[in-house]
Protein backbone atom coordinates (compact mmCIF):
# COMPACT_ATOMS: atom_id res chain seq x y z
CA UNK A 1 0.00 0.00 0.00
CA UNK A 2 1.56 3.27 -1.12
CA UNK A 3 1.40 6.47 0.89
CA UNK A 4 0.31 9.70 -0.79
CA UNK A 5 3.97 10.73 -1.15
CA UNK A 6 4.86 7.34 -2.55
CA UNK A 7 2.05 7.59 -5.08
CA UNK A 8 3.17 11.10 -6.07
CA UNK A 9 6.74 9.87 -6.56
CA UNK A 10 5.55 6.95 -8.69
CA UNK A 11 3.36 9.17 -10.87
CA UNK A 12 6.11 11.75 -11.36
CA UNK A 13 8.74 9.08 -12.12
CA UNK A 14 6.50 7.70 -14.89
CA UNK A 15 4.81 10.80 -16.31
CA UNK A 16 7.70 13.27 -16.45
CA UNK A 17 10.12 10.96 -18.32
CA UNK A 18 7.40 10.55 -20.96
CA UNK A 19 7.16 14.34 -21.27
CA UNK A 20 10.95 14.62 -21.51
CA UNK A 21 11.04 11.88 -24.15
CA UNK A 22 8.38 13.64 -26.24
CA UNK A 23 10.33 16.89 -25.97
CA UNK A 24 13.50 15.19 -27.17
CA UNK A 25 11.60 13.47 -29.99
CA UNK A 26 10.31 16.84 -31.20
CA UNK A 27 13.87 18.15 -31.13
CA UNK A 28 14.98 15.29 -33.39
CA UNK A 29 11.99 15.95 -35.65
CA UNK A 30 13.03 19.58 -35.94
CA UNK A 31 16.54 18.52 -36.96
CA UNK A 32 15.07 16.18 -39.58
CA UNK A 33 12.93 18.98 -41.04
CA UNK A 34 16.08 21.08 -41.42
CA UNK A 35 17.82 18.15 -43.08
CA UNK A 36 20.91 18.42 -40.87
CA UNK A 37 22.61 15.63 -38.87
CA UNK A 38 22.54 15.44 -35.11
CA UNK A 39 25.21 17.59 -33.48
CA UNK A 40 27.27 17.08 -30.32
CA UNK A 41 24.70 18.89 -28.17
CA UNK A 42 21.97 16.51 -29.37
CA UNK A 43 23.99 13.43 -28.43
CA UNK A 44 25.00 14.95 -25.11
CA UNK A 45 21.38 15.67 -24.28
CA UNK A 46 20.48 12.10 -25.24
CA UNK A 47 23.08 10.88 -22.73
CA UNK A 48 21.56 13.17 -20.10
CA UNK A 49 18.10 11.77 -20.92
CA UNK A 50 19.40 8.22 -20.35
CA UNK A 51 20.66 9.14 -16.88
CA UNK A 52 17.35 10.93 -16.22
CA UNK A 53 15.61 7.64 -17.04
CA UNK A 54 17.87 5.86 -14.57
CA UNK A 55 17.14 8.49 -11.92
CA UNK A 56 13.39 8.09 -12.37
CA UNK A 57 13.65 4.29 -12.43
CA UNK A 58 15.63 4.27 -9.16
CA UNK A 59 12.91 6.29 -7.44
CA UNK A 60 10.09 4.15 -8.88
CA UNK A 61 11.94 1.01 -7.79
CA UNK A 62 12.39 2.48 -4.32
CA UNK A 63 8.67 3.20 -3.98
CA UNK A 64 7.74 -0.33 -5.03
CA UNK A 65 10.47 -2.31 -3.23
CA UNK A 66 12.02 -0.34 -0.35
CA UNK A 67 9.18 1.58 1.32
CA UNK A 68 10.23 4.88 -0.21
CA UNK A 69 7.52 7.39 0.62
CA UNK A 70 6.91 6.52 4.27
CA UNK A 71 8.64 8.25 7.23
CA UNK A 72 12.25 7.15 7.29
CA UNK A 73 12.16 6.17 10.99
CA UNK A 74 9.54 3.54 10.14
CA UNK A 75 11.80 1.75 7.66
CA UNK A 76 13.53 -1.16 9.38
CA UNK A 77 15.80 -4.13 8.63
CA UNK A 78 16.37 -5.14 5.04
CA UNK A 79 14.03 -2.41 3.82
CA UNK A 80 16.32 0.19 5.43
CA UNK A 81 19.33 -1.17 3.57
CA UNK A 82 17.39 -1.24 0.30
CA UNK A 83 16.23 2.31 1.01
CA UNK A 84 19.83 3.47 1.48
CA UNK A 85 20.93 1.79 -1.75
CA UNK A 86 18.12 3.50 -3.67
CA UNK A 87 19.12 6.91 -2.31
CA UNK A 88 22.78 6.24 -3.15
CA UNK A 89 21.96 5.20 -6.74
CA UNK A 90 19.46 7.99 -7.29
CA UNK A 91 21.92 10.62 -6.07
CA UNK A 92 24.61 9.49 -8.51
CA UNK A 93 22.18 9.33 -11.45
CA UNK A 94 20.79 12.77 -10.63
CA UNK A 95 24.26 14.31 -10.43
CA UNK A 96 25.33 12.92 -13.81
CA UNK A 97 22.01 13.74 -15.50
CA UNK A 98 21.93 17.32 -14.22
CA UNK A 99 25.50 18.10 -15.25
CA UNK A 100 25.18 16.39 -18.64
CA UNK A 101 21.99 18.29 -19.53
CA UNK A 102 23.61 21.60 -18.57
CA UNK A 103 26.60 20.77 -20.76
CA UNK A 104 24.21 19.96 -23.64
CA UNK A 105 22.54 23.36 -23.24
CA UNK A 106 25.92 25.09 -23.27
CA UNK A 107 26.97 23.16 -26.39
CA UNK A 108 23.78 24.38 -28.06
CA UNK A 109 24.74 27.93 -27.12
CA UNK A 110 28.19 27.37 -28.62
CA UNK A 111 26.64 26.15 -31.85
CA UNK A 112 24.35 29.18 -32.11
CA UNK A 113 26.49 32.04 -30.82
CA UNK A 114 29.94 31.90 -32.36
CA UNK A 115 31.83 34.95 -31.14
CA UNK A 116 35.22 34.02 -29.71
CA UNK A 117 34.57 35.66 -26.36
CA UNK A 118 31.21 33.95 -25.92
CA UNK A 119 32.56 30.53 -26.91
CA UNK A 120 35.42 30.92 -24.43
CA UNK A 121 32.90 31.73 -21.69
CA UNK A 122 30.88 28.65 -22.67
CA UNK A 123 33.97 26.43 -22.46
CA UNK A 124 34.76 27.81 -19.00
CA UNK A 125 31.27 27.04 -17.73
CA UNK A 126 31.36 23.56 -19.27
CA UNK A 127 34.59 22.90 -17.39
CA UNK A 128 32.98 24.12 -14.16
CA UNK A 129 29.93 21.89 -14.70
CA UNK A 130 32.11 18.85 -15.36
CA UNK A 131 34.22 19.61 -12.29
CA UNK A 132 31.01 19.97 -10.26
CA UNK A 133 29.84 16.56 -11.50
CA UNK A 134 33.13 14.77 -10.84
CA UNK A 135 33.48 16.35 -7.40
CA UNK A 136 29.94 15.35 -6.47
CA UNK A 137 30.37 11.79 -7.69
CA UNK A 138 33.57 11.24 -5.72
CA UNK A 139 32.12 12.94 -2.62
CA UNK A 140 29.03 10.74 -2.76
CA UNK A 141 30.90 7.49 -3.32
CA UNK A 142 33.61 8.12 -0.73
CA UNK A 143 31.56 10.00 1.86
CA UNK A 144 31.92 7.01 4.18
CA UNK A 145 34.43 4.24 4.78
CA UNK A 146 33.60 1.61 3.67
CA UNK A 147 31.39 2.70 0.78
CA UNK A 148 28.63 0.36 2.00
CA UNK A 149 28.26 2.56 5.09
CA UNK A 150 26.21 4.81 2.83
CA UNK A 151 23.28 2.40 3.26
CA UNK A 152 24.30 0.37 6.35
CA UNK A 153 25.34 3.43 8.41
CA UNK A 154 28.12 1.34 9.94
CA UNK A 155 31.35 3.12 9.11
CA UNK A 156 33.42 6.25 9.39
CA UNK A 157 32.47 9.68 8.00
CA UNK A 158 35.00 11.12 5.56
CA UNK A 159 33.28 14.44 4.89
CA UNK A 160 30.78 16.74 6.55
CA UNK A 161 27.87 15.35 4.56
CA UNK A 162 25.20 17.87 5.66
CA UNK A 163 27.40 20.78 4.58
CA UNK A 164 28.10 18.95 1.33
CA UNK A 165 24.37 18.52 0.58
CA UNK A 166 23.49 22.14 1.27
CA UNK A 167 26.48 23.59 -0.61
CA UNK A 168 25.79 21.31 -3.58
CA UNK A 169 22.16 22.44 -3.75
CA UNK A 170 23.14 26.11 -3.56
CA UNK A 171 25.85 25.76 -6.20
CA UNK A 172 23.41 23.99 -8.50
CA UNK A 173 21.08 27.00 -8.36
CA UNK A 174 23.95 29.39 -9.07
CA UNK A 175 25.14 27.37 -12.08
CA UNK A 176 21.59 27.15 -13.42
CA UNK A 177 21.15 30.91 -13.20
CA UNK A 178 24.48 31.57 -14.94
CA UNK A 179 23.61 29.10 -17.71
CA UNK A 180 20.23 30.76 -18.28
CA UNK A 181 21.72 34.24 -18.42
CA UNK A 182 24.43 33.44 -20.99
CA UNK A 183 22.36 34.01 -24.20
CA UNK A 184 20.94 37.30 -22.96
CA UNK A 185 24.24 39.12 -23.50
CA UNK A 186 24.13 38.28 -27.21
CA UNK A 187 20.37 38.59 -27.71
CA UNK A 188 20.38 42.21 -26.52
CA UNK A 189 22.69 43.12 -29.44
CA UNK A 190 20.38 41.70 -32.14
CA UNK A 191 19.10 44.15 -34.77
CA UNK A 192 15.45 43.37 -34.15
CA UNK A 193 12.63 45.11 -32.30
CA UNK A 194 12.54 45.05 -28.52
CA UNK A 195 9.43 42.88 -28.60
CA UNK A 196 11.21 40.24 -30.68
CA UNK A 197 14.18 40.34 -28.32
CA UNK A 198 11.82 39.59 -25.44
CA UNK A 199 10.28 36.71 -27.40
CA UNK A 200 13.68 35.19 -28.19
CA UNK A 201 14.96 35.67 -24.65
CA UNK A 202 11.73 34.22 -23.27
CA UNK A 203 12.27 30.97 -25.14
CA UNK A 204 15.67 30.51 -23.53
CA UNK A 205 14.44 31.67 -20.11
CA UNK A 206 11.73 28.99 -19.98
CA UNK A 207 14.47 26.92 -18.38
CA UNK A 208 13.83 28.99 -15.26
CA UNK A 209 11.24 26.35 -14.35
CA UNK A 210 14.16 24.05 -13.50
CA UNK A 211 15.65 26.72 -11.26
CA UNK A 212 12.33 27.05 -9.43
CA UNK A 213 12.33 23.29 -8.76
CA UNK A 214 15.92 23.49 -7.53
CA UNK A 215 15.12 26.42 -5.25
CA UNK A 216 12.14 24.58 -3.75
CA UNK A 217 14.30 21.50 -3.21
CA UNK A 218 17.04 23.27 -1.21
CA UNK A 219 14.93 24.25 1.85
CA UNK A 220 13.64 20.67 2.05
CA UNK A 221 17.24 19.51 2.31
CA UNK A 222 17.90 21.93 5.15
CA UNK A 223 14.71 20.94 6.98
CA UNK A 224 15.52 17.25 6.61
CA UNK A 225 19.03 17.70 8.00
CA UNK A 226 17.53 19.59 10.92
CA UNK A 227 14.96 16.85 11.46
CA UNK A 228 17.54 14.07 11.71
CA UNK A 229 19.78 16.17 13.94
CA UNK A 230 22.60 16.60 11.41
CA UNK A 231 22.49 20.37 11.81
CA UNK A 232 21.23 22.53 14.65
CA UNK A 233 17.75 23.92 14.88
CA UNK A 234 15.41 20.96 14.52
CA UNK A 235 13.78 18.08 16.37
CA UNK A 236 13.18 14.55 15.15
CA UNK A 237 9.61 13.59 14.36
CA UNK A 238 7.90 11.48 11.72
CA UNK A 239 6.53 14.29 9.58
CA UNK A 240 9.93 15.87 9.04
CA UNK A 241 11.34 12.49 8.07
CA UNK A 242 8.91 12.45 5.14
CA UNK A 243 11.02 15.22 3.62
CA UNK A 244 13.21 12.66 1.84
CA UNK A 245 10.46 11.79 -0.70
CA UNK A 246 9.81 15.51 -1.21
CA UNK A 247 13.50 16.11 -1.94
CA UNK A 248 13.47 13.26 -4.46
CA UNK A 249 10.20 14.43 -6.03
CA UNK A 250 11.50 17.93 -6.79
CA UNK A 251 14.78 16.43 -7.98
CA UNK A 252 12.90 14.37 -10.57
CA UNK A 253 10.88 17.38 -11.68
CA UNK A 254 14.05 19.42 -12.01
CA UNK A 255 15.98 16.94 -14.14
CA UNK A 256 13.06 16.08 -16.46
CA UNK A 257 12.10 19.72 -16.99
CA UNK A 258 15.75 20.45 -17.75
CA UNK A 259 15.49 18.11 -20.76
CA UNK A 260 12.37 19.96 -21.93
CA UNK A 261 14.04 23.35 -21.45
CA UNK A 262 17.08 22.18 -23.44
CA UNK A 263 14.81 21.26 -26.38
CA UNK A 264 12.54 24.31 -26.53
CA UNK A 265 14.92 26.65 -28.42
CA UNK A 266 15.14 24.15 -31.30
CA UNK A 267 11.43 23.93 -32.12
CA UNK A 268 11.02 26.71 -34.70
CA UNK A 269 11.12 24.34 -37.74
CA UNK A 270 8.10 22.54 -36.29
CA UNK A 271 6.00 25.60 -37.19
CA UNK A 272 6.44 24.58 -40.81
CA UNK A 273 5.89 20.84 -40.28
CA UNK A 274 2.77 19.92 -42.27
CA UNK A 275 2.54 16.47 -40.68
CA UNK A 276 2.60 17.87 -37.15
CA UNK A 277 0.14 20.59 -38.13
CA UNK A 278 -2.21 17.94 -39.50
CA UNK A 279 -2.09 16.01 -36.21
CA UNK A 280 -2.83 19.16 -34.21
CA UNK A 281 -5.74 20.10 -36.46
CA UNK A 282 -7.16 16.56 -36.20
CA UNK A 283 -6.97 16.70 -32.43
CA UNK A 284 -8.73 20.06 -32.44
CA UNK A 285 -11.48 18.65 -34.67
CA UNK A 286 -12.10 15.76 -32.27
CA UNK A 287 -12.28 18.12 -29.31
CA UNK A 288 -14.59 20.48 -31.18
CA UNK A 289 -17.00 17.64 -32.08
CA UNK A 290 -17.41 16.89 -28.39
CA UNK A 291 -18.21 20.46 -27.56
CA UNK A 292 -21.76 21.29 -26.53
CA UNK A 293 -21.91 24.52 -28.45
CA UNK A 294 -20.88 23.76 -31.99
CA UNK A 295 -21.19 27.38 -33.08
CA UNK A 296 -18.87 28.71 -30.40
CA UNK A 297 -16.47 25.84 -31.03
CA UNK A 298 -16.22 26.68 -34.70
CA UNK A 299 -15.64 30.34 -33.90
CA UNK A 300 -12.97 29.45 -31.36
CA UNK A 301 -11.28 27.10 -33.83
CA UNK A 302 -11.20 29.80 -36.51
CA UNK A 303 -9.76 32.24 -33.99
CA UNK A 304 -7.05 29.72 -33.02
CA UNK A 305 -6.21 29.17 -36.70
CA UNK A 306 -5.83 32.92 -37.17
CA UNK A 307 -3.57 33.11 -34.11
CA UNK A 308 -1.46 30.22 -35.44
CA UNK A 309 -1.14 31.95 -38.79
CA UNK A 310 -0.14 35.22 -37.11
CA UNK A 311 2.50 33.41 -35.05
CA UNK A 312 3.85 31.76 -38.18
CA UNK A 313 3.95 35.08 -40.01
CA UNK A 314 5.80 36.59 -37.07
CA UNK A 315 8.51 33.94 -37.38
CA UNK A 316 8.71 34.42 -41.12
CA UNK A 317 9.11 38.17 -40.61
CA UNK A 318 11.93 37.55 -38.14
CA UNK A 319 13.62 35.26 -40.66
CA UNK A 320 13.27 37.86 -43.42
CA UNK A 321 14.78 40.57 -41.23
CA UNK A 322 17.71 38.39 -40.26
CA UNK A 323 18.40 37.22 -43.80
CA UNK A 324 18.27 40.78 -45.09
CA UNK A 325 20.72 41.85 -42.41
CA UNK A 326 22.91 38.83 -43.16
CA UNK A 327 23.02 39.76 -46.85
CA UNK A 328 23.89 43.34 -45.97
CA UNK A 329 26.69 42.25 -43.64
CA UNK A 330 28.01 39.77 -46.19
CA UNK A 331 27.97 42.28 -49.03
CA UNK A 332 29.68 44.94 -46.93
CA UNK A 333 32.44 42.50 -46.03
CA UNK A 334 31.99 42.90 -42.25
CA UNK A 335 30.74 39.45 -41.40
CA UNK A 336 31.40 38.35 -37.85
CA UNK A 337 32.51 34.71 -38.03
CA UNK A 338 29.75 33.76 -40.45
CA UNK A 339 26.91 35.31 -38.49
CA UNK A 340 25.07 38.38 -37.30
CA UNK A 341 26.33 39.85 -34.07
CA UNK A 342 28.01 36.50 -33.42
CA UNK A 343 25.04 34.33 -34.44
CA UNK A 344 25.79 31.55 -36.87
CA UNK A 345 23.92 31.74 -40.18
CA UNK A 346 25.18 28.84 -42.32
CA UNK A 347 23.38 25.94 -43.99
CA UNK A 348 23.73 23.66 -40.97
CA UNK A 349 22.25 25.99 -38.40
CA UNK A 350 19.76 28.72 -39.16
CA UNK A 351 19.22 30.31 -35.77
CA UNK A 352 16.26 32.37 -36.92
CA UNK A 353 14.48 29.25 -38.02
CA UNK A 354 15.80 26.29 -36.13
CA UNK A 355 17.25 27.45 -32.89
CA UNK A 356 15.25 30.45 -31.78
Amino acid sequence: MFTSLGTALLVISILFPIIATCAFGLRIRARAIKGVPLALDDWTLFLGLIFAYMDNFAVAYGVCNSDLGIPQNQIMGEAQIAFGKVLFTETLCWQVATATIKVAILLLYRRIFVTKRFRFAVHVLIAIDLAWMIGNIFSTIFAYTPVSAEWTRNGRDNINYPVFLISTGALTIVLDLITLSYPLFVIRTLHVTRRKKFVIAGIFLLGALCVVASIIRLPYRVLYLQAVGSIAGGEKHAFDLELVPKILLWGLIEVDLAVVAACLPTYAPLLHDRALESVVRSARSIISLRSRESGSSGSRRRREDVEDEEAKNEWLAMQTNHYALADHVSNSGTSNEGGIQGIRMDHELDVTNEEI
